[in-house]
């Protein structure tokens, strides 16, 4: 009886070590995956663009802006580094560097002319246009960030032009303000 009476109590014990001992590491495996949080992958994925503080466009031009309104407006606003350029009515055509205005200005020698000969005389040197035309993505607001970010990575850009449902060039964002997203929400 004495040796029924310890057997049962090794195999009570032995049972009762692994319940408990499996339960503590699955509590433990639960907080660790809890204190990981989401990555920053699964963060930008969960955040759509309407929901960051996107930078709205300024300033707009259209193909019929003339050159010389455009070179002023960039030598009194440094700052600026794209220009946003709609078509007649407000779409989004494409989207400068500043730069491609002054290679025209200093190739032509002249700023007679309108936005539309600007495209014309990047259409003819494609080393050009790939330095000063390609240099943004088209999402929208309904895009999550991660779509924009992997857009402008696949496309090796650093703009993202917002558009509504009309597709009317409303507001950008741009690498950094995504780099700085994932930094504020990871602290």
């Amino acid at each position: 009886m004495v040796a029924i009476i310890t057997a049962f109590g090794a195999w009570v014990g032995a049972g009762a070590a692994y319940f408990f001992g499996r339960e503590n590491l699955r509590e433990a495996t639960q907080k660790m995956l809890d204190m990981r949080g989401l990555s920053p992958v699964e963060r930008l994925r969960k955040t759509l663009l309407s929901e960051i503080p996107l930078r709205q466009v300024h300033w707009l031009v259209n193909i019929n802006t003339k050159v010389e309104n455009v070179y002023n407006k960039l030598r009194d606003e440094p700052d600026r580094w794209f220009i946003t350029i709609t078509k007649e009515d407000g779409t989004l055509l494409t989207v400068l560097e500043n730069e491609a205005i002054y290679l025209y200005v200093l190739d032509k020698k002249d700023m007679i002319g309108t936005l539309d000969d600007v495209l014309k005389y990047l259409m003819e040197n494609e080393k050009l246009q790939k330095h000063t035309e390609d240099i943004y993505v088209e999402v929208k607001f309904d895009n999550n960030a991660c779509y924009a970010q992997d857009l402008m990575q696949y496309k090796n850009v650093k703009l993202g032009i917002v558009t509504n449902e009309k597709g009317e060039p409303t507001h950008y964002v741009t690498t950094d303000d995504l780099r700085r997203l994932l930094m504020r929400e990871s602290t």
